[in-house]
């Protein structure tokens, strides 16, 4: 008898934990792709799914952004209640020490009504281009449910399209392109990768390439805008342009 009542306290208390982590909240994707050039705002917006207010708690726990993307001003984030900048004592992410950021408090969240979570970066002064990511984790205060939402930023900046208009002859052809893309490297020195993007500027696929003309299969390809890049063995842009996928 002893043994059974046990069983059921444990049953009771497991039952009671997973109540407590359930899931109080929403946003629209657990990852948010986005090109910037060179300032933007990725939204994912935190829906509230229970019938109460709700406070939150987050803080960077995550990224690999470059020291320049984390300069005073660059980079900040907003939720319901403020915008808050990396610098001084609330800082996103503390570079220097190598741990997460500090922990923001949020206003309440109404119920069934999409509230503010922002990443916004102003890249004017950064000098890095690439792809980088950056991840906060969300805490409902109540449950203590959590969620990981990643930002994945490709810093195309219009400058760069400088690059693609000094080599002579054509690079993309055809353009539009209906079910390949012809990538012409031969007059862009030390081509190492080609990187391919969607107009929302999501990462879709990395090519190894050498000098010549390289393919690509655009055959399972939406129709649209599409974004290359070329980079050197060191990841430095030597060419980017866009193209139609028809």
């Amino acid at each position: 008898m002893a043994r059974v009542y046990f069983l059921l306290l444990v049953g009771l208390l497991l039952t009671g934990f997973k109540h407590l982590r359930a899931q109080s909240f929403t946003v629209p994707n657990d990852t948010v792709y986005a090109t910037v050039a060179p300032t933007g705002t990725m939204h994912d917006d935190i829906t509230n799914i229970t019938s109460a207010p709700m406070k939150l708690k987050w803080r960077v726990a995550a990224t690999n952004f470059p020291a320049d993307w984390l300069a005073p001003v660059v980079i900040n984030m907003c939720d319901n209640r403020s915008c808050i900048p990396n610098t001084g004592d609330t800082t996103l992410w503390r570079t220097v020490a190598g741990l997460p950021g500090s922990v923001f408090f949020s206003d309440y969240y109404a119920p069934s009504v999409p509230g503010v979570f922002d990443l916004n970066l102003d890249l004017t002064t950064a000098s890095s281009v690439g792809s980088y990511w950056l991840t906060a984790l969300i805490t409902d205060t109540a449950t203590s449910y959590s969620k990981n939402v990643t930002f994945v930023i490709n810093n195309l900046p219009m400058a760069t399209a400088e690059v693609a208009r000094t080599v002579a002859g054509p690079v993309l052809f055809p353009n539009p392109a209906n079910n390949v893309l012809h990538i012409d490297c031969r007059k862009l020195k030390n081509a190492g990768s080609v990187l391919l993007f969607g107009s929302a500027g999501r990462l879709l696929n990395v090519y190894s390439v050498k000098d010549g003309i390289y393919s690509i299969d655009l055959s399972n390809l939406a129709a649209g805008r599409y974004f290359v890049r070329v980079v050197d063995e060191k990841s430095i842009t030597v060419f980017v342009d866009q193209f139609m996928k028809e």
